[in-house]
């Protein structure tokens, strides 16, 4: 699976640890006031960071130091109200070229482990989420790029993506980067199983050719009805597939989407949610790759 991202345009790293799992005061609800006198806040001032005073500073957050090279030019504020969740949420914009950086610790990442990283956003621009990889040992492993977001709307929304340990990373620096007027909330990294790991990967696809439902959209009834019956006759043939070339990985997924099943078919005679309509076209989806490939991609090994 290729998450890499060549590029890191505007970025926040965290440095505080993550806790039970969960990326340390990712709500940014934990705030502290910085003194505008201080070394480090001159110095982001110095690299023309754009801070409003008092300075509101979320608990745990730390700026590195950018690139020679890469100037700064950058807005960040914590802002209270019409957060996603919780009171706050945080303002990070730039133009091209503009780079600054505070980071966050995750560890331990489990080796070959699979994570979902989310973001919730709104605004005007484009915004990604990157995660620096580095050993037990403190030896820099590489970035990955995980979740990208463009032509951020005026509603907050979940962006979501993949990412799985590989490199047997030990320690993950987790860093929002973004171009234009950009929000963020409730920033995030969990593990997953390698069922979930593939819905989001599809409904990324998805989301890249224009068919993912909004929240607040409506639901066509019809079609999510022909996305089920689809499902329904594409299984007996997967099954002869599978069972004439026993992939393991294709057997676990075969399972899961067997047990999907009894819970998007009761949709049929319920209100029908986006989540589910975009779930079960993800699993539409992906029954119609099994049936055209060779072999299926066994993430879950």
């Amino acid at each position: 699976m290729n998450m890499r991202m060549g590029i890191l345009l505007l970025g926040i790293f965290f440095l505080a640890g993550s806790i039970n799992g969960e990326v340390f005061n990712g709500s940014f609800e934990k705030t502290t006031i910085k003194n505008p006198n201080s070394e480090e806040m001159q110095s982001l001032i110095k690299k023309q960071w754009k801070l409003k005073e008092p300075i509101v500073w979320p608990v745990g957050w730390s700026e590195v130091t950018a690139a020679p090279g890469h100037p700064v030019a950058v807005k960040f504020e914590v802002i209270k109200g019409d957060a996603h969740s919780g009171s706050n949420y945080i303002e990070l914009s730039g133009k091209v070229g503009s780079r600054g950086i505070i980071w966050v610790d995750y560890s331990p990442l489990k080796p070959g482990g699979i994570y979902k990283a989310s973001f919730f956003a709104r605004g005007r621009g484009n915004a990604a989420l990157v995660i620096n990889l580095y050993s037990k040992e403190g030896k820099y492993l590489g970035a990955v790029g995980v979740v990208s977001a463009r032509n951020l709307g005026r509603e907050w929304r979940k962006y979501s993506g993949i990412f799985k340990n590989d490199r047997n990373a030990y320690l993950g620096k987790i860093s929002l980067t973004s171009i234009g007027k950009c929000y963020f909330d409730d920033i995030d990294l969990v593990p997953v199983d390698f069922w979930e790991a593939e819905i989001v990967m599809e409904l990324n696809k998805i989301a890249k050719k224009g068919m993912l439902l909004a929240p607040g959209s409506t639901v066509d009834e019809e079609k999510y009805k022909e996305n089920i019956e689809a499902i329904k006759r594409m299984l007996p043939e997967i099954k002869k597939f599978i069972n004439a070339n026993p992939i393991p990985g294709n057997i676990k997924l075969l399972k899961k989407i067997e047990d999907t099943m009894p819970v998007i078919t009761r949709g049929e005679s319920a209100t029908i949610s986006v989540e589910m309509y975009n779930k079960t076209l993800a699993i539409r989806r992906i029954c119609e790759r099994l049936l055209k490939e060779v072999s299926f991609k066994d993430i879950s090994e």
